[in-house]
């Protein structure tokens, strides 16, 4: 800025100036470009795919002011269960998907981009086939006549607990990890006459019945990667068609015997079922060493051999 001809020193972006008689002021105006990252979404799983930062003059950030000629170093990072694939710009009122491709580990600010004064860098990130990431959704609980057939509206609508302790929809995770199914009815009235008798994936539904405690796996999973869960209810005091598991599941290491009380599947950690057993007690010498779940009835255990 100038006053009568002459410079003034700018304090941030407000100038004081005192005027006593005829005064000519010449100012040049500046509209900053601000340059933003930001999180990718998996818009089918509901998850975020990885992050878009910055470092600039040594500082990792989100967003800065760019310069023209200012050079910064870009750096996507890719969550669990995505890889990385390349970087996109984006110019206001382009379109997702319609950004330019940016080539290298770093970038370099022309005076066309700062005169855009928004701009977005986003990441651009796929599914890591190699580590993939599942999502457990909650469907709705139904109740079934003797043949198996639907004979209301839902009843409710299953829930999966969070670690957090929270109850939502749906759960993401990795092969072998453990989605905690719940159920929420309602009402209070169906609270207090129905009970859960078991959940069931909804391929396979009515038959292919799971427990609470679902170990994830990746044969269960559609092309997308999704798990769809229904829950079955029944009114208290009526017989229950599936299996229940009356008793304890539990590991002796010292003997590498699993105690079931209902018919036992074992998996690893990846999901790969590894021996089927019948109820009673099972041993397990010929498993190799490391950290295994059983599965029985309506029971999980994580135990390690």
């Amino acid at each position: 800025m100038r006053v009568n001809g002459k410079d003034v020193e700018c304090s941030g972006r407000s100038v004081y100036v005192i005027v006593d008689e005829r005064t000519t002021i010449d100012a040049l105006s500046y509209v900053p470009c601000q340059v933003s990252g930001g999180s990718s979404i998996d818009d089918e799983r509901h998850q975020i795919m990885g992050e878009m930062k910055f470092e600039v003059n040594g500082e990792v950030v989100s967003s800065f002011e760019a310069t023209t000629g200012m050079t910064v170093k870009l750096l996507p990072k890719a969550n669990h269960g995505y890889k990385f694939d390349h970087i996109e710009l984006y110019y206001p009122g382009v379109l997702d998907g319609q950004g330019t491709r940016i080539e290298g580990e770093t970038y370099t600010f022309t005076a066309t981009d700062i005169a855009q004064e928004n701009l977005l860098f986003k990441g651009v990130f796929t599914v890591d086939d190699e580590h993939p990431i599942f999502v457990v959704r909650g469907n709705n609980a139904w109740e079934l006549d003797e043949s198996g057939q639907v004979t209301t509206s839902p009843l409710g609508e299953v829930v999966i607990l969070q670690t957090d302790g929270t109850q939502k929809r749906e759960f993401t995770g990795y092969a072998g990890d453990i989605a905690h199914l719940r159920v929420t009815v309602n009402s209070e009235e169906i609270a207090k006459n129905y009970k859960v008798e078991s959940y069931c994936l909804m391929r396979g539904f009515p038959n292919n019945r799971i427990p609470a405690d679902y170990v994830i796996k990746a044969e269960d999973a559609d092309d997308n990667g999704e798990i769809w869960v229904c829950a079955i209810v029944r009114k208290k005091g009526q017989g229950i068609s599936g299996v229940e598991a009356n008793g304890e599941l539990t590991y002796e290491a010292a003997t590498a015997t699993l105690t079931a009380p209902a018919r036992v599947e074992i998996y690893t950690l990846t999901g790969v079922k590894v021996l089927t057993s019948e109820a009673g007690n099972v041993s397990l010498e010929q498993l190799a060493e490391g950290l295994y779940i059983a599965v029985s009835g309506n029971k999980t255990l994580k135990f390690r051999k």
